[in-house]
């Protein structure tokens, strides 16, 4: 396994909890507060990870890997525990079961989140002919496929299945995360960049509340006040952490890093567990906190076996650790977004 930068994967942590957190504590607030940056944040870690190296074959193959067979795997466990009750219980609907198969904004409970890793592996292979361009020419595919998925009215590409759709809407976080990563190569004061971001980004926050970002549901905010929000947040939280926390005691870095390779199994199961303990929604911190405990300690349990991979989308051996104030460590592991 190659080498990670904890401090990326810090980044990493702090938004698989807000995703947590936005799916137990069901309110505006949250909505206005979270949803506009916590999975805009790994559309622009896939762009800021950006290595290159490989083609539309090797993306693929290594993308199917980490995403899509965990995607499939967890699908058919939670399917099939979720279906065989609903059948015994007789409230089995087969509209609602095709809906969950199909993906997107179909994805009812306790699928709420399983657009995600199929949107995130459409923007990353779609990314691999668009990052042979010229970023100026970047921006353009991503505005034009931002405005054509979200704007146009009538298109229905929210509902095309397995999120295609979502994924090319936030296709425009990948390229803003590349943008930050040449922009942060130029920048020798990080530590005042990166609380700046978030401090703009908070002030558009409190300025426009009314203009989140919901990718699944393909909802943008107000035009450009969105998606700069994301992107804000989004990257002060990138240059943040790489200048207060590429210095972690290795302990710390350990974890962290062991936590974030965790964190695609709490994307699939976090759901189902705040379901199960009557959680989802409830609003309340001893459901976030039961909720994040239970799901983080499946995933490192599954991750430290490497023949379940097939669950995790991690494999080989425990990582490296390796972070230095140099913004080229950034990609150290730029497999996994």
């Amino acid at each position: 396994m190659g080498e990670r930068s904890a401090a990326i994967d810090a980044v990493r942590v702090v938004g698989m909890v807000a995703v947590v957190a936005g799916h137990v504590w069901i309110n505006p607030e949250t909505r206005q507060w979270l949803y506009t940056w916590h999975l805009p944040l790994f559309f622009i870690l896939t762009g800021y990870l950006w290595s290159g190296r490989r083609g539309i074959k090797g993306e693929a193959a290594v993308r199917a890997r980490t995403l899509l067979v965990p995607y499939a795997c967890w699908f058919a466990i939670i399917a099939s525990i979720t279906w065989g009750f609903q059948l015994v219980q007789g409230t089995f609907n087969p509209r609602v079961a095709a809906g969950q198969v199909w993906g997107g904004p179909l994805q009812s409970e306790p699928f709420w989140a399983f657009w995600f890793p199929t949107a995130l592996f459409v923007a990353t292979i779609l990314y691999v002919p668009v990052s042979r361009l010229a970023l100026p020419w970047q921006w353009c595919v991503a505005l034009a496929l931002l405005i054509v998925t979200a704007y146009v009215p009538g298109t229905q590409l929210a509902f095309l299945p397995l999120a295609i759709g979502q994924g090319l809407g936030a296709f425009v976080f990948v390229v803003a995360g590349q943008t930050l990563r040449r922009a942060q190569a130029r920048m020798n004061r990080d530590g005042v960049v990166g609380p700046s971001m978030l401090a703009g980004g908070v002030a558009l926050v409190l300025l426009f509340p009314d203009s989140f970002v919901d990718v699944k549901g393909l909802h943008f905010g107000v035009p450009v006040v969105g998606i700069l929000t994301a992107v804000l947040i989004g990257g002060g939280l990138i240059v943040t952490a790489r200048a207060y926390l590429s210095r972690m005691p290795r302990p710390l870095s350990v974890t962290v890093v062991w936590l974030s390779m965790s964190s695609l199994v709490v994307m699939f199961v976090h759901v189902p567990i705040a379901s199960a303990l009557d959680a989802l929604g409830d609003g309340s911190v001893a459901g976030l906190l039961i909720t994040i405990v239970a799901s983080w300690a499946l995933g490192l349990a599954l991750v430290a076996l490497p023949a379940a991979w097939f669950l995790t989308g991690a494999r080989g051996a425990a990582p490296r650790v390796n972070d230095t104030s140099s913004v080229d460590s950034a990609a150290t592991r730029p497999e996994r977004a």
